[in-house]
């Protein structure tokens, strides 16, 4: 058998199972390698069979081996691999963890192969040579229930055996027992990422004419790629800033063959009485007008912060830091982002062009920046039913009032190790990769040739009048659905009042959204509560039901979120 030769870590030996197969006398061996280590000087490997003499010498008790659920929180440097996500054939994060569960007996051979065996989920997939602080795998595992903490639910040396198998740019800081209906991607209400852009980098993206004097306006420049990440925050329409889109063009493709083929039957008909009454030919196919993709949901997404900051001294050389949260993010889109607000910043694209691929549905070309300075720096957790907390957050407090199970996987000794981590590894790691990149010269030339071609597809496919034609006419009609839903939500507020009506839509629209964004919180329990909180001021005239929504916010900040929440917690609890 496969399994008999694997090896294994002498000092990670404590407990050994027999199982036996059909014949009476053939017995297999799987290690239990979590359990507390023996202490030696040396870490010899050792085969199941010399493991097998040594378990009938000591005469050791087996104990059950059962399948449960974990959560693995976990950190790795991206540099050398091929994303996160299993792929044959290359090195990724998952096959280097998947080999240590292996080794360490908590994954059964069969399943090797197939995670999916194991409802295996990831809190977040990173692309080749991004980073990771903090993110959490889940899947059932092999697990002995004696060593499982039932307060905490952590498994206890299961992290230390992991981390021995491991190398030494992917580290384990907890491993916890959740409830068997955790999945770590779905319940993953928020995500949080960090890019480093070197000021140098910003400064060699400068591509127009004006370059030198450009260069010498690095303040201005600064600013104008601060403003560029703001214009992110809130529900926009990334179609533009993502390259998972291939069924796009497919479908563009489509319309032009059926606009050809009408074309082309219209030139053959007698088209006098079509040409009466205007001079003006049919839009063709490279015309502006064409140069639009069809809207989809899954292209709507929540930035609840975007924003920038300059560090002088990051290792040494100034670099600014991009920090951006949001409920989930398309492939590449924050690539992109950074991508598009360097453009926007160096006079690459214009206002107008900016604008345009952010809100309207205008083909844009928006530059990908590259994945050097790209880091996951946490994920946090929620939703109606919120049973698992990367850490202690507002979320957290409410939800531990809860009669069922509430499991933090990561202890204050724990968030160290990993802050830890990322400022000693994965932060020297990132300035590695640029000084090497500046150092090529050859990279940096073929960004800037980069940048050239999107200006130039852009100068070539865009009209600047008919965008900023298009931009004011949705501004306007952005405006005007403002004002009908204000006094709607005004009227609902009234007519509850008065009893005439139940409550519904007393709050503005996307609420939620601007509580997250506003305060910093994931959505889930404090959220809704918060709301519900706010509410009931209205409803008792502490807040005037004219109040609009940055005045709400105000006052909830004065009055104190937490107050609030724990108040709409009581009200919930009490109807």
């Amino acid at each position: 058998m496969a399994s008999m030769t694997r090896p294994i870590h002498r000092a990670y030996i404590d407990v050994l199972q027999w199982k036996c197969g059909r014949n009476a006398h053939v017995r297999s061996i799987q290690l239990i390698a979590y359990k507390i280590p023996h202490t030696c000087q040396h870490r010899k490997q050792c085969t199941m069979s010399e493991i097998s003499v040594m378990s009938t010498n000591s005469g050791a008790q087996p104990s059950p081996l059962v399948k449960r659920r974990v959560a693995i929180v976990a950190g790795y440097n991206g540099s050398g691999y091929h994303g996160v996500q299993l792929n044959p054939n290359v090195p990724t994060i998952e096959n280097e963890l998947r080999k240590a569960m292996f080794q360490i007996g908590a994954l059964r051979e069969s399943n090797y192969q197939d995670l999916n065996k194991i409802d295996w989920s990831r809190s977040s997939r990173t692309d080749k040579g991004v980073h990771a602080s903090t993110i959490v795998f889940a899947g059932k595992l092999l697990l002995d229930e004696d060593v499982i903490d039932p307060v905490t639910g952590r498994v206890s040396g299961l992290t230390k055996a992991l981390n021995a198998n491991l190398p030494p740019n992917i580290r384990v800081f907890s491993v916890t027992r959740v409830c068997n209906s955790f999945n770590a991607r779905t319940e993953c209400a928020l995500r949080e990422y960090e890019y480093f852009l070197p000021l140098a980098f910003l400064s060699a993206s400068c591509i127009t004419k004006n370059q030198q004097l450009m260069k010498g306006q690095m303040k201005i420049m600064v600013q104008r790629f601060f403003s560029a990440l703001k214009q992110y925050e809130g529900i926009h329409d990334f179609h533009n800033f993502t390259r998972s889109r291939a069924h796009f063009y497919k479908l563009h493709e489509k319309k032009m063959q059926k606009y050809n083929r009408r074309n082309a039957e219209a030139t053959e008909e007698d088209t006098s009485s079509a040409s009466i009454g205007t001079n003006e030919a049919p839009a063709a196919p490279g015309d502006t007008a064409f140069h639009f993709r069809p809207k989809l949901p899954r292209h709507r997404r929540a930035v609840y912060q975007c924003r920038g900051s300059l560090i002088e001294d990051f290792y040494g050389e100034p670099y600014i830091k991009i920090h951006i949260t949001g409920q989930a993010f398309l492939l590449h889109q924050i690539r992109c982002m950074i991508g598009g607000a360097i453009s926007f910043a160096t006079n690459g694209m214009s206002n107008t062009v900016f604008d345009a691929s952010l809100y309207t549905d205008q083909i844009v070309r928006v530059p990908i920046a590259p994945a050097e300075g790209l880091l996951l720096r946490s994920n946090s957790f929620g939703g109606k039913r919120h049973r698992v907390s990367l850490m202690r957050d507002w979320n957290t407090d409410l939800s531990t009032n809860s009669p069922s199970v509430h499991r933090v996987l990561l202890s204050d000794r724990e968030v160290a190790l990993a802050r830890t981590f990322r400022h000693e590894v994965i932060y020297r790691e990132i300035t590695r990769a640029w000084r090497n990149l500046e150092g090529l010269g050859a990279p940096w030339e073929a960004w800037c040739e980069y940048l050239r071609i999107n200006l130039d597809k852009n100068d070539e496919l865009l009209s600047e009048p008919r965008l900023s034609a298009i931009l004011l006419e949705r501004k306007e009609q952005k405006a005007h659905l403002q004002q009908r839903h204000a006094a709607f939500i005004l009227q609902n507020r009234l007519d509850w009042m008065t009893q005439k009506h139940r409550r519904r839509d007393v709050l503005p629209k996307q609420f939620a959204t601007a509580l997250c964004m506003h305060f910093i919180i994931a959505p889930g329990s404090f959220v809704v509560y918060l709301q519900n909180g706010i509410i009931e001021h209205l409803k008792q005239g502490k807040l005037p039901l004219h109040s609009t929504e940055q005045e709400i916010l105000s006052y909830a900040s004065a009055y104190g979120v937490e107050k609030l929440a724990k108040e709409g917690m009581e009200l919930e609890t009490k109807s």
